[in-house]
């Protein structure tokens, strides 16, 4: 997995907090003031949770009334579900309930007519989601739902009730839930207003079925008005394609609300939207066979042919490359919307449509939206992350490789490899670096446009950071992939897959490694091959698997395998505990200045070969380990650098051939021929008596045994000290060492330099132990060993680390544990770090570790912490750590002691390469280089000149950029420094050097200078040369936040109102407008423009992050009773953010389910009661059999009714149930039966003796009759008889 995927759960409890923040915005207003939560039962809630690590509070969202309406247990707990021991065999749903019965005062569930009926059960692997539905006396809530999570133990985990609470309005009298309006008149008010709304007429509308009962709470949409019986009506519209219902109150007739109920039908052509944004009524203009538009006809005819021919080029590039028949390889034809008003493309995966606006018409923009069509017909990667970043990259393959082979456009060196290049629509250079500062390729960028206004395109495939995005894992462009922007970075963080991409393709050497290019045809077929492979959650490291797995079936050779592993590993996606046929690259190379025995300066250097695994099928005599050096500038190879001799088996080097006083700069290559090569770098100055390791272990260690901590009420500076770059940055930077650092100490210091409460408030970090807590830096960047970051981790153990952990820990818990948790040299040296006491500390027991951002540094505090006791110390009185980091804008770290009573511990810095390891082991006729820190001993004073730490430069546009920076020269150093700069702003550069050892900047901006640009300024004396970079930020206004406009949810159904809230049917899709705003976005749109705003999704009150940022609800998603919504948070450029807004509210209605009539025969003539069972039964409005309406509908709840039947003929029959919802049918449900073939059902007919031994007759007045027939028969011959008798005349 990828390392921030594999973070610990304290690793993702920031992003968590944020969607607690969110909920919080977002619930306001929802629950009832009436009522009011009794404190018992929440505090019983609360008092549910349970688990062995629990030291925080639950998360809580409480509406009005105190209620309980969202509630998570932190990490590694869980809430206890009461125990029911009549219940043998416990399920999710069981357990839910008994959970919410248990608690439901504390949720302010209604004790009265109230229940939760089971909706579906959800599993997961770690668990399962229960849905619950709420009904009030039988009738269904609408939008009422609660959700309980519990993991595989059956123990809950969180729990959102966005329930009905008041039920008031609903019992003031009997009758209230006893509709005034009949299922008939609720049809005809509906066509009413409908037609009213559309001013129309009410003949075009019919009903869509039976109308259905619902309780309707406007406060679960954020509406206002008292809760009623509403009739759900839905209608058919003869004019158009698509449905709309209507929600009816009961009682007076009104309108409650009017919601489409399903999309529009899908047609696969090209369509002219004559820039209106209504897609439904767009213009078909051409098919698939037709000629070419003109202008004419249509004005957009250049447009609309162009669409046509790169969709075309889309179809052949799949066919002929892949044997691929369309997007779904079935022959499907795609419907586009040209001429769109908007600045973007997209390609719609529910409904297979694109719609483009004309300014971004291009063949690899179009080429990369239909790319995603393919993407999700193959695979089901989640939009989010690294999985939604893979998916980016497979469309920024598709569509680039579309570019080049297609024979449109400009496809020159200058601009292969860049997305979009030929789009009308232009994007500005966002790196604010000059291109011969750029990390990359050979070419150093010198092939890019030098006019920040003129950079083709919105991605650059061979160098992503030209557009700030991450070239490989370890980049600082890499966007946080937890994080709520952009979706966890989907969007930059495809920039390393895209480096890949380049890589593979064309070739080049970037990050040590050298990679040769494939070619398109194989490396499209690589792709191609590995994307069904991905699973959901995919991540780079399983992306690596995918891709060797693909080589393999796609028969590639030894070679091309490797190539693609030194791929990865340029860009850093080898994970690291691969247990696959690979190399592991080379470890802890370093160049070590010291003498030998007779005192001569030499240059040790040791390092860790690569490890090639066993299975790889590589000869011994074929790894070639080559070491050359240069003292003009890292070597590339035996053209700028002399090859040292060594065994290819050695793992050290003593360098004899040095003379003092000058820089040795050393490339040890790795290389297995036509297979694998990897290069490294290191430095060191000859003559240096070896190089000081700013690190020491307190308390009793291997290394240097008993040490006792006694740096109380101290102060160290650790001051940068790097010379400046002979070449380029890269890799002289990367290779900055302890060497480049002079740290000196203060002793006798009493008091913070920070304190909490000075200059603004501070925040607090953790109060957990154990705890690692992700502070990103914004638009800020922190200078460390060379690299900048712009994320710290910092630990509650009393360090921060500049990479996450997961990185080394490969996703395994035992080493996590050990590098967070253990302190030791393995575990310091394994992350870049920086350990004001790396040691065991419980903040839970006492004390604040608070966090400060200041303009020129950031402040991390361990105030009066707790060390943890011991298993056999005293508990009441720990010992205490104060400590304090300060992170300049400059690289400069401070750390200050206060009172110190520890242990045991480690001080000071790591590069993050290993454990320093001694070339004396290997070469004994040498002294010991390393020299490790006694900070206690340090000096007070430096004898090395520095350059005091200036913060980043933040002025409006129009101001003034000024400051003046000081070299602090040791006493001892005779002379003046000289100071000059340079810098990436247009002319040159303002800066003056005063002659004293300072120098100052100066620069009156434009309103046009709006950007941010980098100084760096220089200062020499006697020898010695170093710099400093400044950040200048030039903006406007910083005050003046952007908002979010027009927010609205649209189901794209004409005649809608997306700004409303409505109701809409079972799977409908959802889309999300809203409008970006600042007023100053046009004239510096660089700081001011739209950012990565925020875009929240909300089902049911519970926030869905998978779908954050997303536009377009799929109509797969979208079920019965959910109540959906959507939040933008708006953000610009610069970093600014405004206050999140609500959308309108969107309700989604059920259709009825008929499972069967009891009993299931009648007679023909009817009169029948029969009992109808089934489910959303509410609120009905019609039941018909075989289309002839039932009468005496009497409801016995949402799943049960009861109807006399109607005169039918014989035979089977269809019965269907109306409610407003839609209409449910049972085919052949029941059995119509003449009368010589009455039904013999034993709960209709009493078996009874007739009076005369004629079999059964029934209670009735007809079956009565005929039983006594015979006797008045017999009764009528015998009286003629005797009349007969009396009168023999006759």
């Amino acid at each position: 997995m990828i390392p921030r995927m594999q973070a610990c759960a304290t690793l993702r409890r920031p992003v968590f907090t944020m969607c607690a923040v969110l909920i919080l915005l977002c619930g306001a207003g929802r629950a009832d003031a009436e009522r009011v939560a009794d404190p018992d039962a929440i505090g019983a809630l609360i008092h549910a949770l349970d688990g062995p690590e629990a030291a925080e509070f639950p998360l809580v969202y409480r509406a009005e009334g105190g209620f309980i309406q969202f509630l998570a247990a932190p990490p590694q707990a869980r809430f206890t579900a009461p125990s029911n021991t009549a219940k043998a065999v416990k399920t999710p749903e069981t357990v839910a309930q008994e959970f919410l019965n248990h608690h439901r005062d504390a949720f302010g569930l209604p004790a009265e007519g109230v229940e939760l009926r089971l909706n579906r059960v959800v599993t997961r692997e770690a668990g399962a989601f229960v849905r619950l539905d709420q009904y009030y006396s039988g009738l269904p809530v609408l939008g009422g739902q609660v959700i309980v999570y519990l993991d595989e133990a059956l123990n809950v985990l969180n729990v959102n009730a966005d329930v009905l609470r008041d039920t008031a309005a609903l019992e003031k009298t009997y009758d209230a839930l006893t509709p005034v309006l009949t299922a008939v008149q609720a049809v005809d008010q509906a066509i009413a207003h409908n037609a009213l709304v559309l001013e129309t007429e009410p003949e075009r509308f019919s009903s869509a079925g039976d109308p259905e009962q619902v309780i309707f709470e406007p406060k679960l949409l954020s509406m206002a008005g008292s809760t009623c019986l509403a009739w759900k009506v839905r209608l058919n519209d003869s004019k158009s394609m698509e449905d709309m219902a209507v929600l009816i109150h009961a009682g007076d007739g009104s309108m409650l609300l009017r919601f489409a109920e399903q999309a529009a039908a899908r047609r696969r052509e090209i369509y002219d939207t004559e820039q209106e944004p209504d897609l439904v009524n767009a213009k078909m203009v051409r098919k698939e066979g037709d000629p070419p538009v003109h202008e004419e006809d249509y004005p957009n005819a250049a447009y609309i042919n162009t669409a046509y021919d790169y969709f075309g080029d889309c179809y052949d590039f799949y066919m002929n490359y892949h044997g691929r028949d369309s997007y779904d390889n079935a022959g499907s034809i795609i419907r586009a919307y040209v001429n769109y008003p908007m600045l973007n493309a997209y390609w719609d995966n529910q409904q297979h449509i694109m719609v483009i606006g004309n300014l971004f018409l291009s063949d690899d923009v179009l080429a990369h939206e239909f790319t995603h069509g393919v993407t999700k017909i193959d695979s089901d990667l989640i939009y989010y992350s690294y999985a939604g970043a893979i998916t980016e990259m497979y469309s920024d393959l598709g569509g680039e490789f579309v570019d080049l082979t297609n024979g449109r456009g400009d496809d020159s060196p200058e601009m292969r490899w860049y997305l979009g290049e030929d789009m009308e629509f232009k994007l500005s250079d966002i790196r604010g670096l000059d291109t011969d500062e750029e990390e990359g390729g050979e070419d150093d960028g010198e092939n890019l446009p030098q006019n920040k206004e003129e950079v083709p395109g919105i991605r650059y495939m061979k160098d992503p950071t030209v557009f700030e995005e991450p070239d490989r894992l370890g980049s600082p462009f890499l966007w946080n992939p937890f994080s709520y922007s952009d979706l966890g970075g989907v969007h930059s963080n495809c920039g390393v897959g895209n480096k890949l991409i380049y890589l593979l393709t064309d070739g080049d050497t970037f990050n040590n490694q050298s990679v040769k290019g494939m070619g398109i045809p194989k490396v499209a077929d690589l792709f191609y091959a590995a994307r069904p492979m991905l699973s959901p959650t995919a991540d780079y490291f399983e992306l690596y698997h995918a891709l060797l797995a693909a080589s393999v079936l796609l028969n590639f050779t030894a070679e091309e395998r490797a190539n693609i592993i030194a791929g990865a590993r340029a860009v850093e996606i080898e994970p690291p505990d691969v247990q696959v046929a690979s190399i592991q690259g080379l470890r802890n190379f370093r160049a070590l200045p010291t003498s030998n025995t007779s005192g001569n300066p030499v240059i040790g250097l040791k390092w860790k070969n690569p490890s090639i695994a066993a299975s790889v099928p590589i000869p011994e005599d074929a790894v070639q380990i080559t070491l050359y050096r240069s003292v003009t500038d890292f070597p590339t190879g035996p053209g700028d650098g002399l090859l040292l001799p060594m065994e290819k088996s050695e793992e050290a080097y003593l360098d004899t051939e040095v003379q003092a006083g000058t820089t040795y700069y050393y490339t040890l290559v790795v290389q297995v021929p036509s297979l694998y090569e990897e290069k490294a770098h290191a430095k060191a100055l000859a003559g240096n008596s070896g190089m000081n390791v700013y690190t020491e272990v307190f308390g009793k260690d291997l290394y240097l045994g008993a040490n006792p901590f006694d740096l109380s009420y101290s102060q160290f500076m650790f001051r940068p000290v790097l010379p400046p770059p002979p070449g380029g940055d890269d890799p002289y930077l990367g290779a900055m060492d302890f060497s480049d650092y002079e740290v000196t100490r203060v002793r006798g210091v009493y008091e913070l330099p920070v304190q909490r409460n000075e200059a603004g408030g501070a925040y607090d970090l953790t109060n957990r132990d154990n705890d690692v807590f992700v502070l990103p830096l914004g638009d800020r960047v922190f200078p460390f060993f060379g690299k900048a970051y712009n994320e710290l981790y910092v630990s509650a153990n009393g360090y921060v680390l500049l990479a996450d952990a997961a990185a080394l820990a490969g996703g395994t818990e035992e080493m996590l544990y050990a590098i967070l948790d253990t302190p030791s040299l393995a575990a310091h040296f394994a992350l870049p770090r920086i350990a004001a006491l790396f040691t065991d500390l419980a903040p839970h027991i006492g004390g604040a570790v608070w966090a400060k951002v200041l303009p020129d540094r950031i402040v991390i505090t361990y105030e009066n912490v707790a060390v943890k006791p011991g298993t056999d110390e005293f508990l009441a009185n720990p010992s205490r750590v104060t400590a304090q980091i300060e992170l300049f804008d400059s690289g400069h770290i401070r750390i200050t002691y206060l009172d110190v009573a520890v242990g045991s511990g480690i001080v000071g810095l790591s590069d993050g390469r290993g454990v320093p390891e001694e070339p004396s082991i290997v070469y004994g006729n040498i002294l010991d280089g390393f020299n490790w820190a006694d900070f206690s001993g340090l000096r007070d004073a430096a004898v090395r000149m520095s350059l005091n730490p200036v913060e980043a430069q933040v002025v409006p546009a129009g101001g003034e950029v000024s400051f003046t920076i000081t070299a602090e020269v040791p006493a001892a150093m005779p002379g003046m420094p000289v100071l000059f700069a340079v810098w990436d702003g247009s002319g040159p550069v303002p800066f003056a050097d005063y002659g004293n050892g300072s120098g100052r900047f100066y620069w009156k901006t434009a309103y046009e200078d709006a950007g941010t640009y980098t100084a760096r300024v220089f200062a020499e004396l006697g020898g010695q040369r170093l710099f400093q970079d400044v950040r200048l930020v030039v903006g406007r206004e910083f005050n003046v936040s952007p908002s979010a406009r027009n927010l609205r949810l649209s189901t794209n159904m004409t005649g809608e109102d997306p700004a409303v809230n409505r109701s809409v049917a079972v799977g409908t899709p959802l889309t999300a407008y809203y409008e970006y705003y600042h007023p100053y976005a046009e004239q510096v749109p660089l700081l001011y423009g739209p950012g990565a705003s925020m875009l929240y999704w909300f089902r049911n009150g519970q926030l869905l992050s998978a779908f954050t940022n997303i536009m377009h609800v799929p109509a797969s998603v979208v079920n019965a009773d959910d109540v959906w919504y959507f939040m933008v948070k708006p953000a610009s450029i610069g970093g600014l953010t405004g206050t999140p807004v609500l959308s309108p509210v969107i309700t989604v209605l059920g259709v009825p389910i008929v499972e069967q009539v009891v009993p299931g025969q009648g007679l023909t003539i009817g009169g029948d009661r029969v009992t109808i069972q089934g489910r959303r039964f509410s609120n009905v409005l019609s039941v018909t059999f075989d289309g002839v309406p039932a009468t005496g509908i009497q409801s016995a709840g949402s799943t049960e009714l009861s109807v006399i039947t109607p005169i039918h003929a014989a035979g089977p029959v269809t019965v269907a149930v109306e409610t407003p919802g839609g209409i449910g049918r049972l085919v052949d449900a029941f059995t119509y039966v003449g009368d010589q073939d009455e039904p013999k059902d034993e709960d209709e007919v009493v078996k009874e003796g007739s009076l005369f031994g004629c079999g059964p007759r029934e209670k009735r007045f007809a079956s009565l009759w005929y039983d006594l027939m015979p006797a008045a028969l017999v009764a009528f011959i015998l009286a003629g008889r005797r009349l007969l008798r009396r009168n023999p005349s006759h």
